[in-house]
């Protein structure tokens, strides 16, 4: 297949993420399937993207570097997939890194069990060069529909969609918001995507990862939920839990910012829409009794 037309078009966006690019690139490039593109679009960098990337390009046709103002995350991705040439694309962050299986894995994925607009295969984390099991262990391979994303994404933008769908929404566009999962929630609300039971993906846990800021992560999530509240039509079901683990997930960030008001406050919000949950009461004692009281107890041994 001529390199104007690859099966997969893989779309980073990275904005000053120069060092972390100079490990993801070459992951991406040494995949065991290599009938591929890398779209990196560059969302207004200030340190030295353009070189990092033009010195990779200059040995591989398959990259094509793409500068835009700074417009965040959802822009730059749709700015990928307006750009993309190949009829699946692979979205990916600029701070992880493939395992030279993951585009093979999902070809074989869509091989295997055609007929699905979205696939999605299983991740690990790097925490200080700790290899830690991720949140998606929990399921089993096989389809899924919204349910997989109401309580909010674990697969987080590690997933793959084709191109060529009847209709699909777009990733929202605005500041502080999280764009990844508003997309999964609004295209698998009558969509499902295929979930392949194999480690293809390294998340580098580092303190620069956008999860580690709390109040920006409250900010956008509230967002998210006001985004998907009022374009998608959820059942009540649907809506309670989404509202529901919301709040709960602004009570969690709230508290470990040392904020335990609010942490109690959007607890209160998270009951009134779901009622009582096991995980709601396991947040509400910790509350209370506080983390460091509640590590000192799970230390305690009887005699």
């Amino acid at each position: 297949m001529s390199r104007a037309q690859p099966f997969f078009s893989v779309i980073i966006p990275s904005y000053n993420r120069a060092d972390f690019l100079m490990n993801t690139i070459p992951s991406v490039l040494q995949q065991q399937m290599t009938d591929f593109e890398l779209l990196l679009i560059d969302d207004g960098s200030t340190d030295n993207t353009e070189e990092v990337v033009g010195g990779f390009a200059m040995n591989d046709q398959r990259i094509r570097y793409i500068y835009q103002t700074n417009a965040e995350r959802g822009a730059a991705r749709n700015n990928g997939i307006r750009n993309a040439s190949g009829p699946y694309l692979v979205f990916f962050d600029s701070d992880d890194e493939m395992k030279n299986n993951y585009l093979r894995v999902l070809y074989d994925g869509i091989a295997s069990h055609p007929g699905y607009d979205f696939y999605c295969a299983n991740y690990v984390y790097n925490r200080d060069g700790v290899e830690v099991r991720s949140y998606m262990d929990q399921y089993s391979e096989g389809p899924y529909g919204v349910e997989m994303v109401l309580r909010g994404t674990t697969m987080g933008v590690l997933f793959c969609m084709k191109r060529d769908q009847q209709s699909f929404h777009l990733f929202p566009e605005e500041r502080y918001i999280i764009e990844d999962w508003v997309f999964l929630v609004q295209n698998l609300q009558y969509k499902q995507i295929y979930f392949i039971k194999e480690d293809c993906i390294v998340v580098n846990d580092h303190l620069n990862r956008s999860m580690q800021n709390h109040k920006m992560l409250i900010k956008s999530r509230l967002n998210a939920l006001q985004k998907i509240n009022t374009t998608v039509k959820l059942l009540p079901g649907q809506s309670a839990i989404v509202n529901g683990f919301s709040y709960y997930f602004c009570a969690i960030y709230s508290y470990l910012d040392g904020d335990r008001r609010n942490a109690l406050n959007y607890l209160l919000k998270a009951v009134k829409w779901k009622g009582i949950h096991l995980d709601f009461i396991g947040a509400f004692l910790k509350f209370m009794i506080g983390k460091k009281s509640i590590d000192k107890i799970k230390k305690y041994k009887w005699g």
